[in-house]
């Protein structure tokens, strides 16, 4: 029975292998390919006509002629660079690009800013009652 099986999937393979270079060709419609075969109507409708749509919208998925030189220059471009490596800088002069980083002042600032609050929140941990205490209007809490 296994057999019988793999046999009638080899001719199924064998007749839609076929059907797709007759339709590849331009000889035939799917509706005529089908006519010869009418048992397998079911089994071979969906794919011919996804093959005979493919084969006559072809021009429709064809990159548009500067694509594929520009890819390939870009991944020539890209190949290159990966292969050559990290390129490694000494300590100080990640330190000479730093400061010269445009960003570097607004850096310096946040982290200023940052340092300032964790002093503020460190007073304010150690002792908050003798730092609130001067805030509180006089003679109305009492710590």
């Amino acid at each position: 029975m296994i057999s019988k099986i793999l046999q009638t999937q080899d001719e199924l393979a064998r007749i839609l292998q076929l059907c797709l270079e007759v339709i590849e060709s331009g000889q035939e419609t799917v509706d005529s390919l089908l006519s010869r075969y009418p048992e397998l109507w079911d089994t071979l409708r969906p794919p011919l006509e996804a093959a005979s749509w493919l084969y006559n919208h072809t021009h429709l998925m064809n990159p548009r002629p500067g694509f594929v030189d520009a890819s390939r220059q870009r991944l020539v471009y890209h190949l290159y660079y990966e292969r050559a490596g990290p390129i490694v800088i000494p300590w100080f002069e990640q330190k000479q690009i730093f400061s010269r980083n445009i960003g570097g002042r607004k850096m310096a600032v946040q982290h200023s800013l940052v340092f300032t609050l964790l002093i503020l929140l460190l007073i304010l941990y150690v002792n908050p009652a003798h730092t609130i205490k001067p805030l509180l209007p006089a003679g109305r809490f009492t710590l």
